[in-house]
């Protein structure tokens, strides 16, 4: 039962990632729902293959309140208490994992959150240029490390590095951006060592 919460701890950092932690560093707001779907596209011709979708939501502040993902089926949640972030949950087949952020720094961020099962994460962040989460097991040991680095507010690059069975870098780029009329983004590329990746998100706005 501890692997297998583990293992859903493990995927939730990289979904949650993906959307900056940061409540000073948000753009989006007026978003109420965006829904992202993801075709994996052949580099030597046109075919591509569904991937599944993404379902955020958010708040009216524009901070993210709900994540769904068709491909592993998780949901995540985030609840706010005095206008910071307070818990992170996630849930996959009936499995809970609820995370309580136990530091902030002077801006209000979280700077770390433990989780159920004794582990906890650490947040770092360069203004709105970069931010890091660390992910360290209930023994101590460090698991994992999710880097993102944003170019006005926009996300080109991130950087996965396991440190189980060998560190290793894992670098996704993020490129070619389309946005709508409100210049928030609609259409991205990213590849990585699984391929190409083309995202198109639809927006519905409050």
């Amino acid at each position: 039962m501890k692997l297998i919460i583990q293992i859903i701890l493990i995927i939730c950092i990289a979904q949650e990632a993906k959307s900056q932690l940061s409540t000073n560093c948000l753009l989006e707001k007026g978003i109420n729902i965006a829904i992202t779907t993801a075709e994996k596209r052949s580099i030597i011709n046109e075919s591509y293959i569904e991937e599944g979708h993404q379902e955020i939501h958010y708040d009216e502040d524009g901070r993210v309140t709900l994540m769904k993902n068709s491909q592993n089926e998780i949901e995540f949640k985030r609840v706010y208490e005095q206008d910071r972030l307070k818990y992170m949950i996630s849930e996959q087949n009936g499995l809970m994992d609820t995370g309580i952020v136990i530091k902030y720094y002077d801006n209000g961020n979280p700077e770390m959150l433990k989780h159920s099962n004794g582990a906890y994460q650490a947040f770092e962040y360069v203004d709105c240029e970069e931010e890091s989460n660390i992910y360290v097991s209930s023994i101590g040991d460090t698991i994992q490390q999710y880097k993102m680095i944003f170019d006005n507010g926009i996300i080109i690059k991130t950087i996965w590095t396991p440190f189980e069975g060998g560190k290793t870098d894992i670098i996704t780029k993020y490129y070619d951006y389309k946005f709508d009329e409100l210049n928030n983004w609609i259409e991205r590329k990213y590849i990585n060592n699984n391929g190409l990746i083309v995202e198109k998100r639809k927006l519905i706005y409050f």
